[in-house]
C-alpha cells in the first residue's frame, strides 16, 4: 500500500464511530523508519468470547448481576431512564449518541483491551472514561452510578450484549 493510500485509509476510518466497522484505526498503524506499515487487528464477535473474555474487569457483583440480568427489564430501564431519546437500535441511524444497533459486538472492540461487559459498564457509570469519536464529552449523564443499583445495571448491560446483528 503507498504512503498515500494510507494516508486517504486513515482518514476515512477517523470518520468512523464504530470500530468494527472501520477500514483502519489508529491501533492497526504502525511507524518503521521506512515506511508507515498497515497491522490488521481482527476483532472477533461477541459469540467467539469465552465468558472470561466477556467479563474480564468488570466487578464480580456486576458479573453476578449481568449473569441474572432480565433482557426485557434491560429494555424497560433503557426507556425508563431515556437512553433511547440518544441510543437508536436501528441499523444506520445515529441520534445524539453513539448507536446501539450491533452493540454486543461493537462493544468486543470499541476500546482496545477492555472487555465488552467492561466497556458497557464503564460507558454507563464513567461516561467520559471513553468518548466515541465524534461525540462529545459531558452529554451522557454522570449520575447513573448512583441512581441505578448493580442489579439495574446488570439488566441493562445484559440487554445491551443480546444486541448483536449476527
Amino acid at each position: 500500500m503507498s504512503l498515500w493510500a494510507g494516508l486517504c485509509a486513515l482518514a476515512l476510518a477517523a470518520c468512523a464511530p464504530n470500530p468494527a466497522l472501520q477500514l483502519v484505526s489508529p491501533f492497526m498503524v504502525a511507524q518503521t523508519e521506512e515506511s508507515i506499515v498497515l497491522v490488521v487487528r481482527e476483532i472477533p464477535k461477541l459469540s467467539a468470547l469465552a465468558p472470561e473474555e466477556i467479563f474480564a474487569g468488570v466487578p464480580s457483583d456486576v458479573v453476578a448481576a449481568i449473569e441474572a440480568g432480565d433482557l426485557e427489564e434491560g429494555a424497560f430501564i433503557s426507556e425508563l431512564q431515556g437512553c433511547a431519546g440518544c441510543h437508536s437500535l436501528a441499523d444506520g441511524e445515529v441520534l445524539s449518541g453513539p448507536s446501539w444497533y450491533d452493540m454486543g459486538n461493537t462493544a468486543v472492540g470499541r476500546v482496545e483491551g477492555e472487555s465488552p461487559a467492561l466497556y458497557l459498564y464503564r460507558s454507563i457509570t464513567q461516561p467520559n472514561a471513553f468518548v466515541v469519536r465524534r461525540f462529545d464529552a459531558n452529554v451522557m449523564p454522570e449520575t447513573f452510578a448512583e441512581n441505578l443499583t448493580t442489579e439495574e445495571i446488570g439488566h441493562l448491560i445484559a440487554w445491551l450484549l443480546e444486541q448483536t446483528a449476527d
